[in-house]
């Protein structure tokens, strides 16, 4: 599981979040209306953005579209979190004691 958090860059409100489950991708309904509009659709339709001085398609079926994006907003000046969460399933983690294994 893949989550790209996006954030204010002025005051740090949450805007969006997309989630990657193996191929499949989704926005949460919830946050900025309008930059959960924008980003639903650059993941359905692509969207083109300049990458060292070039302009680059990049495609909906493209493996890396969530680092594109994050890239995209980024240059927006959006704050990006990407994070690869790798617990497994049935732990719960306590920043106090760590990872525990839940009954």
């Amino acid at each position: 599981m893949i989550r790209l958090t996006l954030r204010s860059g002025l005051d740090g409100r949450f805007l969006a979040r997309v989630v990657a489950r193996r191929d499949r991708r989704f926005v949460l309904d919830f946050g900025d209306e309008r930059l959960v509009a924008d980003v639903s659709e650059k993941l359905a339709r692509g969207f083109s953005t300049l990458r060292h001085g070039s302009l680059v398609a990049v495609a909906p079926s493209d493996p890396d579209i969530l680092i594109q994006l994050a890239e995209y907003y980024l240059r927006e000046g959006v704050l990006v979190v990407y994070e690869e969460p790798n617990w497994p399933r049935g732990v719960s983690h306590d920043h106090a004691q760590g990872p525990t294994r839940s009954s």
